[in-house]
């Protein structure tokens, strides 16, 4: 019907072109007629290429984040090593606040990568620190930590590591992480936030008694991506740090039971295992980083440990590495 409308339009024009000429009994000019045939056939050769019968335009649609979930699930049930679908799922399970799910696929993802990749460690912990959970922060510190290892300067990790590190008690570390953001030179709004924060940490923890600092020890445990691997098949798996007394081994003087993860770990008073001790009260400690297969305190099967003997006035960083 269209093309109908648009033929007699033509013949109109036409007809305002050659009737004025018939009238005069004037001969038509062959340009004229030229023209006339130019602008017919151009107009349907245009008409044709960018026009259209069809008055509405149909879009398709916009697939529902829940089927762009069940497409990327049916694809990984079909090709489980498909690593580029694992991080599209985790992070759209993240994004929706699918939370639980997006721990379990960035668990997944690191290891298909090997533990080797910052930048997945990074977006693991940034989906822990947004869930908002705080049976997860230190969890979430522990994961930043290890993006860190990584690469030091990974901004992600720089921000929520901050983050998670003063909500686990430790703001001397949090404002560490954030000064090594500014040395990144952020933008002027956010270097000031950074700032001021920083300031406080930094106050609160001078406002810590000196008798209280003395009893804060910070343990870095490392253990080499070739022992997680190993250690795939025991899920009982426990990291146990120790403080005890060297020349009274037994019982120690205070224990922390950890993930099977490498990181920073705070050993105060509050992990004290005799009533009415303190940490202070040792001129040396020597820390253990063990891990046990079963979980149990006494297990020393595989022997994964390492073990440093320090003194309690002139050290207060540990580096642990089991190898």
């Amino acid at each position: 019907m269209l093309w109908l409308f648009f033929f007699l339009m033509i013949l109109i024009a036409g007809a305002f072109i050659i009737i004025p000429g018939i009238k005069n009994k004037s001969k038509i000019s062959p340009h004229i007629l030229l023209s006339l045939i130019f602008i017919c056939v151009a107009s349907s050769m245009i008409y044709y290429l960018i026009g259209s019968p069809r008055i509405v335009n149909e879009q398709p649609s916009n697939p529902s984040i829940e089927a762009i979930i069940e497409s990327l699930e049916s694809r990984l049930a079909a090709d489980p090593e498909d690593l580029e679908g694992w991080k599209i799922l985790a992070s759209t399970y993240s994004s929706q606040k699918q939370f639980s799910n997006a721990f379990d696929v960035y668990e997944r993802v690191i290891t298909l990568e090997g533990a080797s990749v910052a930048s997945t460690f990074a977006d693991f912990g940034e989906s822990i620190i947004q869930s908002g959970n705080t049976n997860y922060t230190e969890k979430a510190n522990e994961v930043l930590e290890k993006a860190l290892q990584l690469d030091k300067y990974n901004t992600k990790s720089l921000f929520y590591g901050g983050i998670a590190a003063v909500s686990t008690g430790k703001p001397i570390l949090a404002a560490e992480r954030w000064e090594r953001l500014l040395a990144l030179s952020p933008p002027a709004d956010i270097r000031n936030i950074l700032e001021e924060k920083i300031k406080e940490w930094r106050r609160e923890n001078n406002e810590i008694s000196t008798q209280t600092a003395s009893d804060a020890f910070f343990i870095e445990v490392n253990i080499s991506d070739e022992i997680i691997m190993k250690l795939k098949n025991y899920p009982a798996k426990v990291l146990y740090i120790i403080a005890r007394d060297p020349l009274k081994p037994s019982p120690p003087i205070a224990v922390i039971r950890k993930e099977v993860l490498s990181g920073i770990t705070t050993i105060d008073n509050s992990a004290i295992m005799i009533p009415g001790m303190r940490l202070s009260n040792f001129e040396t400690i020597e820390f253990i980083a063990r891990i046990s297969l079963s979980g149990e305190p006494l297990d020393r099967n595989g022997n994964y440990l390492d073990a440093k003997t320090i003194s309690t006035i002139d050290d207060k960083d540990i580096v642990l590495n089991i190898k």
